[in-house]
Parts: structure tokens; sequence; C-alpha cells
């Protein structure tokens, strides 16, 4: 009997849009907090950042979900990612814009910030490291500023630095929201073993929470994980993981990446950029294929992906086979 194919793999395009603090905690005298030069990257009057990855989705009528950074108000003012969000709201590709937040920004809402930094005092950035009280402040407030700068009311969530306890889910959920994408193995490790999630969706303190894609590097059960992003995936472990997934089933497959992976600064104020062709190219080349294999691949946002009945992945994927000198060569 010929097996029944698979239905299309589920992928998931997330995008982490946020300014770059740019060294203001270490000299808050000397240097400044960027945020439209930090998202746009802007080089001969073209965006190598957010315009490239925008552009580049267009192309290929492919939808992503964008994580706003919202703690960046404190230092920049509401309007600022209200003028990003209705940029990606503007086109036509169903995106969908969720909050980001990472505490650290927070730290600009004292008045006295720079006095606060030569006092020795340095802003707390992990959400892993808060209590349940200050969940329950941060989270709530996070979702009114979002709503705010957007017009929209969230109802998922992604904290900075992939950083996770026990108290977050719970905390979103008591905060109205109702799924997250707070987990990456590949790049933070929860204390608590039953968060050490690689993929798939899982119900969790009330609220549903969708994994960013982590892998093995090698088959062996104590080989290092690596996070799925574009930048730090070379192409041909990209699409062997991806057609891994697909023949296993293993889905729905989060990629992370972020505009400032796809140009570089020039100079040590972040005030110029050159692009990072390979980076480009790999992103350009990942979207060709999956506008390319519609019987194959499947991409949604993550609030769809999130409706799924909560579900393990798969097997554990397994990166594939590369020497060093291959990684270097394919990493540009």
């Amino acid at each position: 009997m010929t097996p029944r194919p698979l239905p299309p793999l589920e992928i998931c395009l997330t995008v982490d849009v946020e300014g770059d603090v740019n060294g203001a905690f270490v000299d808050p005298e000397g240097r400044r907090p960027l945020l439209r030069e930090a998202i746009w990257r802007e080089a001969g009057g073209i965006s190598h950042g957010l315009g490239f990855l925008l552009e580049t989705l267009r192309a290929h009528r492919l939808p992503a979900t964008f994580f706003l950074e919202t703690a960046q108000m404190f230092c920049f003012g509401p309007e600022t990612m209200g003028r990003v969000s209705r940029v990606i709201l503007g086109e036509d590709e169903g995106h969908d814009i969720q909050p980001h937040l990472h505490p650290a920004w927070r730290f600009f809402a004292h008045g006295d910030w720079r006095e606060r930094i030569r006092a020795g005092e340095r802003p707390q950035d992990a959400l892993a490291d808060l209590s349940p009280e200050a969940l329950d402040t941060l989270l709530p407030e996070c979702r009114d500023i979002f709503h705010g700068m957007t017009g929209r009311m969230p109802s998922g969530f992604r904290g900075g630095n992939l950083s996770v306890n026990a108290h977050v889910h719970p905390a979103l959920a008591r905060a109205g929201f109702s799924f997250a994408s707070c987990v990456g193995r590949g790049y933070f490790t929860p204390r608590e073993p039953g968060l050490r999630w690689s993929g798939g969706v899982h119900a969790v303190g009330g609220v549903v929470e969708v994994p960013v894609s982590s892998f093995r590097l090698t088959p062996l059960p104590w080989g290092p994980w690596r996070l799925l992003t574009v930048a730090g995936t070379p192409w041909r472990e990209m699409d062997h993981l991806l057609r891994q997934a697909a023949a296993l089933g293993a889905g729905p497959v989060v990629i992370l990446t972020h505009p400032s992976e796809f140009a570089e600064p020039l100079d040590g104020d972040g005030r110029a950029y050159r692009p990072r062709e390979a980076i480009q190219a790999r992103f350009r080349r990942l979207c060709a294929l999956l506008a390319g294999e519609p019987e194959r691949w499947r991409v949604v946002g993550l609030a769809q992906a999130a409706q799924a009945e909560p579900r393990v992945a798969g097997r554990v994927l397994h990166g594939a086979w590369q020497g060093p000198w291959q990684r270097r060569r394919e990493n540009g």
C-alpha cells in the first residue's frame, strides 16, 4: 500500500524588532541608544534591515510574525514603535505583530539613569530571574504599551533573550495573553526540565507555547543544542533540517531572525552600515524554497500555529554533518 503523503509542514517566520542600547549602559555619557538606525540599517539610501526583510517577504508573498519591543517606549517615546508597526501592517502579506519585551529598556524610565549607571547599578534583562510579582507588573504594562503603540490588543508574546522560568507562562495568562514563543532551548536552557522543549505546541500555565525550533548539532544524545536562526544556521544545514522536519512531520518549525542580522555597522556608533550579503542571500534562498514548494511547506503566523492541538514535535532534529571549514565557508 502506498503511504499517504504527509500534509505540508507548517513554518513560522518570526522577527524580533528592537533597537540597540549601543553601549549606553557602559558609557552613559558618550553613547546613545539607537532605534531607527538599528532597525532600518540604511546604506546608500537602501534599508538593509527591516526594509530588506519586508521587501523579500513581499517578493515571495510570505507572511511573518513580528515581535515589537515595547519597553523601548521609556527611551524613545510611544510613537516611534507605532510608526514601525504601521509600516509592517501596511504590507499585503498578512503579517502579524505581537509584543516583545527586554526589561532592561525600562531602566530609561529613571530620569537619573546615567547617575545610576555611574553608581554601579545595572539593568535587569532576564525574565527568568524575575519573581511572579515582578512579572505581574511588567507583563500587563507590556500589553498596555503595545495597545497604545498599535491600537491592537495583543494575543501573543516573546520575552527578550528567550529567558523563561516556570512563572512566566502563568503570568502571561493572568495578563490576558493566549500564546507565547518564549522558549529557545538552543539559546537559553530553562532551569525547569519541563520547559526544555525543542519544538512542538505545548499547553503550559494557561497559555500555548510554540518554541523557537532547536536542534542537536550531532545525533549524539549529549550533543550541543543550537537555535534555528537565519544568521546562525548555514544554508546546507537549514535545508537539511527543514526537509528532515517535513519527513518526520515535526512541525511547526519556528525560525527566528532580527533586522540587525542583515547589515553590520561600519563605525563604532552605529551610524553607518553595510549589508551582510551572505546572510541576505540565505534569507532569499529560504523564502524561495518555502514559496516554491507549497505542497511541502505552509508558511503561517504563530497565532495560527498556536491554534493546533498541543503536541510534542516528532523526533529531535539533527544538524547536517559538516566540518568546521564548511561552516566557515557557508557563513561567509
